[in-house]
């Protein structure tokens, strides 16, 4: 199964042209782009202005694909494409102390897959909320995946204290202007998760404009 995942950083009606063409190659690619061909893509930190907007867009663009909206707050309404048939998406509530949720895609026989996606925009900061909002993911079933912004540093993967695999999609580049890598996928321990090499792609996605930089990556049973 293939998984793209995109922080936008707040894209709205006022956003600059280049961070609207970075959203939307990224999704075209997923979605049109025969070597990408993403069965799953989750883009979070929308702007809420902008949420109706590329869920319209989207479906009538990507017409093989169901796209869904989940708002959070004023700039922390995330998207889901999907073109998985009869897949269950259901929304966990909100993460502790935030005003956005966890999604949790149930996912049976997608390419070699069978298991939880868990989506979500973690916690920023780096501190003890985010680490226990990733930790609580290890509980949601014995084959799973976690993506989207992790906002907790692949370095630091040693301090979270949970049976987990972390996944770097970027060859140790930054995912994030500030220089970390917080854009990667958590996985329980017997799950495989390969990552497609976009690392060709860095001057397209540079963080100029959304200041994250997007991921795809492979999932499947071990």
């Amino acid at each position: 199964m293939r998984i793209g995942s995109f922080n936008i950083e707040k894209s709205g009606e006022s956003s600059l042209t280049s961070k609207k063409l970075q959203v939307e190659t990224f999704v075209n690619l997923c979605c049109t782009n025969t070597d990408w061909d993403a069965d799953l893509v989750f883009l979070c930190e929308i702007h809420s202005g902008l949420l109706d907007t590329y869920e319209e867009q989207f479906a009538q663009m990507y017409p093989t694909y169901a796209v869904s909206a989940f708002r959070g707050g004023y700039s922390n309404g995330y998207i889901v494409l999907s073109k998985i048939e009869g897949i269950a998406i259901s929304d966990q509530g909100h993460l502790r102390g935030l005003n956005r949720d966890l999604l949790v895609a149930d996912v049976q026989g997608v390419n070699g897959f069978s298991g939880s996606v868990l989506l979500a925009h973690f916690k920023s900061g780096r501190g003890g909320l985010t680490k226990s909002q990733l930790e609580n993911c290890a509980v949601l079933g014995s084959a799973w995946v976690a993506t989207g912004d992790l906002n907790w540093d692949i370095g630091d993967m040693g301090q979270l204290s949970v049976p987990a695999l972390s996944h770097d999609c970027w060859n140790g580049m930054p995912t994030q202007r500030s220089g970390g890598i917080l854009d990667w996928v958590l996985s329980a321990p017997d799950v495989d998760v390969r990552p497609v090499d976009l690392t060709g792609m860095a001057d397209v996605f540079d963080m100029s404009a959304p200041d994250h930089r997007p991921i795809l990556f492979d999932v499947r049973n071990g």
